[in-house]
């Protein structure tokens, strides 16, 4: 099925109840992200829902990177290939994929799933799976805006209550971790809306300080 990519609309809180809902029927975290917005991206939720299943539990079990990550990063594939017979898109699609990664390890502290829910670690869970899925669907707007002298990479996110880093320090944040992706002469900026939730999310806000 043929998308238009330059017209995909996302209602996260709609996508964000779908995959909970999901969730709550017992599919992993990759196949409740990937599932939720698959209708929008032009997927089959059943193919979407079969490639996802080995993605759960930090990949077929193994608690490494998150599955909800993965199943984000299944539809930036989705939404920012060049397609099967023009197969060059894949260098811009793993900048956008590493610049997700980094937004959702800013905001939580880790993309590992272990560490994530506090496996075999002192600290205890730094955020609950319900958590992550709903991270991975908050900061999945992207889009990607090419000028004369820099690529703009735009998006959303939203940060928890208490959330330590003020707007300006967290646009500063990503702003960092963004230009370590430059490629070349190639200079990517990040343009950031930043959303504020009023419910207290307990663990969710780590950060090591610096700003």
């Amino acid at each position: 099925m043929a998308i238009n990519k330059d017209e995909i609309s996302l209602d996260r809180e709609a996508l964000k109840a779908a995959a909970a809902d999901y969730h709550a029927q017992g599919f992993n975290c990759a196949q409740s992200v990937i599932c939720a917005m698959a209708p929008k991206l032009g997927l089959d939720d059943h193919t979407a829902f079969a490639l996802a299943e080995g993605f759960g539990a930090g990949m077929g079990g193994m608690t490494e990177t998150c599955g909800a990550i993965a199943g984000g990063i299944m539809a930036l594939g989705q939404v920012r290939s060049s397609g099967f017979d023009t197969p060059g898109s894949k260098g811009a699609t793993y900048r956008m994929a590493r610049a997700y990664c980094d937004a959702f390890r800013d905001k939580n502290g880790s993309t590992i799933c272990r560490e994530l829910k506090g496996v075999g670690t002192d600290t205890g869970a730094l955020r609950s799976c319900a958590g992550c899925i709903d991270d991975a669907i908050d900061i999945h707007d992207f889009r990607m805006v090419q000028g004369p002298s820099h690529t703009n990479l735009i998006f959303d996110t939203v940060v928890p209550h208490n959330f330590p880093l003020s707007d300006a320090a967290l646009r500063k944040r990503i702003q960092s971790l963004v230009e370590t992706h430059d490629a070349g002469e190639t200079k990517y900026y990040a343009v950031v809306t930043i959303d504020h939730s009023y419910a207290a999310i307990p663990g969710a806000c780590k950060t090591d300080g610096k700003e």
